[in-house]
This record gives structure tokens, sequence and C-alpha cells, in this order.
């Protein structure tokens, strides 16, 4: 096991670490991007391409599963790609994919995000950087021991991490998290482990034109540093899906969780009773979405975001986090959607940037198959 080491990197070192990761910000961007005008063979670490390879997108689509669509590599059976779409805000993804300040942090979140069977050992060993008022920046170094998607005898890297939200071009939220391995003398390999490389990896969530719809992309190039099968390499696509999808389920969890009315306080909030009218100190009679009247048949149940009691069509049992624990609760249908409209989850203050609010709309709650 790695060793706590405070000293590990000098100032110096630490202020190195955190220039030479930013600077593989647009890199990184362009290999998790699959549009083909994205050049990122020059300046990367990634081996330049032969003058026989195909001109366009490096990805190419294998299969959709679990709401998760996967690509593989053209050039590489070691880089693999997902993407999904997430009912959450950019804040509820980031604030798992940041989670890296002490270890206890990171390694719950690895263990969320890949699966607490493939994360063996996880250790943030050093801060790259100094806070700033972006609540999700952070850099550091970071020790990891995995399972090998390629063989057998299990992996441990060394990486740096790298995570902030910013905005693009036409001024939606991007929040991305970058990876790259690099080599520290002090931290030799464990007979245990095969030292593998991560020459890139990159996750980035951004808000889509649907209010409350991110879009998550995963993109890695893990060097595993060992034989492997072209077999196996199916193993690593799958893992990408996983990961995307325990990601996703995470934030949706989060992202309603958020605003659970107490167990102990089932006063009704009133924030949006458009649905219903007449005296609200009486029991309901009618559902609050669909308006029909509760009868033997269709019976009444209380929405745990708003207290409104809805009938069985009109509300779902969602799965939410409450205190870090999952659990499933009756949610209506009008809550759900409204779940999505936080306009001020991250303040876009923070970043320069003018609040913008958005109107529900019609828009359609994205339900998978887990």
């Amino acid at each position: 096991q790695v060793p706590e080491d405070s000293t590990l990197l000098s100032a110096a070192q630490k202020a190195g670490c955190f220039s030479y990761i930013k600077r593989r910000h647009s890199i990184a961007l362009a290999f998790a991007s699959d549009d083909p005008t994205d050049d990122i063979r020059e300046p990367s670490n990634i081996s330049p391409a032969d003058e026989g390879d195909i001109v366009g997108s490096n990805w190419e689509a294998v299969k959709a599963k679990n709401g998760v669509q996967l690509y593989k590599s053209k050039r590489s059976r070691c880089e693999v790609r997902g993407v999904t779409h997430v009912n959450a805000s950019v804040k509820n993804v980031m604030s798992i994919l940041a989670a890296g300040e002490s270890t206890e942090a990171f390694a719950d979140a690895q263990k969320t995000i890949l699966g607490a069977d493939q994360v063996i050992e996880a250790k943030v060993l050093a801060l790259c950087a100094q806070p700033t008022n972006s609540r999700y920046f952070h850099c550091g170094l970071k020790y990891q021991a995995i399972k090998n998607p390629f063989g057998t005898t299990p992996l441990d890297l060394v990486y740096l991490d790298y995570t902030d939200v910013s905005t693009t071009h036409d001024g939606k939220l991007i929040g991305y998290r970058i990876l790259e391995s690099i080599r520290v003398p002090e931290l030799r390999p464990s007979p245990k482990y095969v030292r593998a490389s991560i020459r890139c990896e990159v996750y980035t969530v951004v808000e889509t034109d649907t209010p409350g719809v991110v879009e998550v992309t995963f993109a890695s190039h893990l060097d595993p540093k060992s034989k492997c099968s072209s077999s196996k390499r199916s193993q690593w696509i799958e893992q990408a899906g996983v990961r995307l999808a325990n990601l996703r389920a995470h934030a949706e969890k989060t992202s309603i969780g958020n605003h659970l009315l107490p167990e102990n306080n089932r006063e009704m909030n009133r924030k949006h009773r458009s649905f219903t009218s007449g005296d609200k100190d009486k029991q309901q009679r009618n559902c609050n979405v669909c308006q029909h009247a509760f009868s033997f048949l269709r019976k009444r149940h209380s929405c745990r975001l708003c207290g409104e009691s809805s009938c069985g069509r009109c509300c779902r049992k969602m799965p939410v986090l409450v205190e870090a624990e999952s659990t499933r609760v009756k949610v209506c249908l009008s809550c759900i959607l409204h779940s999505r409209n936080n306009p001020d989850e991250i303040r876009r203050g923070e970043l320069g940037q003018p609040s913008r609010r958005r109107d529900i709309s019609n828009s359609t709650f994205i339900i998978y198959d887990e």
C-alpha cells in the first residue's frame, strides 16, 4: 500500500504538474470528441497517425447498451469512448467527478463510478493547486489500483487528476475531468500489480438544449503495459458503459434526493400548484396531475417532493440518495419535470457568466433499463 507523504512533491513540482495538465485541456477534449476536424494526434503523447490512416473521426460506433452509446477506436484497442444523457444538472454529475480533495472522498467516488468490486486501492497523494472560486476546480496527484480489464494481474496507476467547470462558446456549462499518468520516481511499482499508464482519459458533462438533461462523455486510452489479446477489447468497452451507467444513476438519484421533503415534515410545498385548486386544508380529492377523482380503484400516493397526492398513473418510484443511502420514493410527474429546471445549481457568476432561466416546455424524462 502506498504511504501518505505530504512532502512527496515540492511546491515547484506541484506548480509544474498543474501547468502541465492544464495545457492538456484542449487535447483531452479533442480526444473525447467525435468531430473529425478535431486533431488529437499532435502535440499529444499518443502515437502519430500513419500516412495511410483514414481521415475523419477516430471513433466507430459499436453498440448501445443501457442508454449508453459505446465506441471503439480505429487506432488502438486500448481506446474506448461512451456517451449517455443524464436527467440531472452539471452540478449533480460534477459533484462525484470532482470528489478528490481527501483520500476517503476520492476512494468513495471511484468505487461509485467504476464499481466497488473494481477498485482495490485509491489514494490522494498531493494537491497540486490552490482552491478557486469554482467549487469544482481541483488538481491532484492520485494513486489507484484496479482490476485489469485486459488480463488477470491487477493494474496500478499514478496520475494527475484535473477537474473544473467553464462555458462553451454558445454559453452552455461544461464540466470536465482530465486524467493523465506521470512518473514519480519515489513511487515504485508494487510487485502485486502491473504499473499501467493512462495516456489520456476524460469525462465531459455538457448542458443540452433540453432543460435538466446533460450529455456525459467518457473517453480513455489505458495502456496496460502487458500483453493482452484482442478479445479483451470488448471487456474494456463494456467497462466504459458500466462507468457511465453508474455515473448517470448516481447523478439522477442525487438530483431527486436534493429536493425531498423530510419524513417528519409533510407540510405541502406549494411551489408549483398549477394543477390544483380549491380548499388546500381539505384532503385532496383529485390527482394533482391528471385531475381524475380518487376512488377505490384510483388510489392516492403522496409525492415526497411536493407533498401533493397523485394517482398511480401520474407518479413513479424513483431511486434517490438520502444521506448517502440509496432508496426508492414516490414522486409525481409534475415534480419530475420541475426537478430538472433548477437554473442556479451552479452559479454562473462564479464563471463570469449571467444566470440563465429556462421554461420546462414539453420535455420528456428519459428512462433507461438498468
